[in-house]
């Protein structure tokens, strides 16, 4: 999503010291993830969920080999999904302001 909004102003960025100045070692720095929200969203998001789904789907002391590994799975598979929606918040608060400007600027200049 972030992508696709930051497309064409980066490529007019790169597109004119190109032109203008000739140079062939032009390009638009893409979209992305940056450190600060990378690991605010590792420790205080998706590290909680998959701990909390350690204990929400914990077999038991007397569990199965199989019982094991299903819990641990389901665990794996809901701290995913629990950082795939924490991503796509964050999405729309990065971009949000660009499209909505009463979204709020918090999360996207950490």
């Amino acid at each position: 999503m972030g992508n696709a909004a930051q497309l064409e102003p980066n490529r007019k960025l790169a597109a004119r010291p190109y032109t203008e100045e000739d140079r062939l070692d032009v390009t638009a720095q893409p979209y992305g993830m940056n450190t600060t929200v990378i690991f605010i969203t590792l420790y205080a998001m998706s590290l909680p969920a998959l701990e909390m789904a350690q204990l929400k789907f914990n077999p038991g002391v007397d569990a199965t080999t199989d019982q094991m590994q299903v819990a641990a799975r389901n665990a794996a598979e809901y701290g995913w999904k629990v950082s795939v929606a924490v991503n796509f918040i964050i999405g729309i608060f990065e971009v949000g302001p660009a499209r909505y400007p009463d979204t709020p600027h918090a999360l996207g200049n950490l």
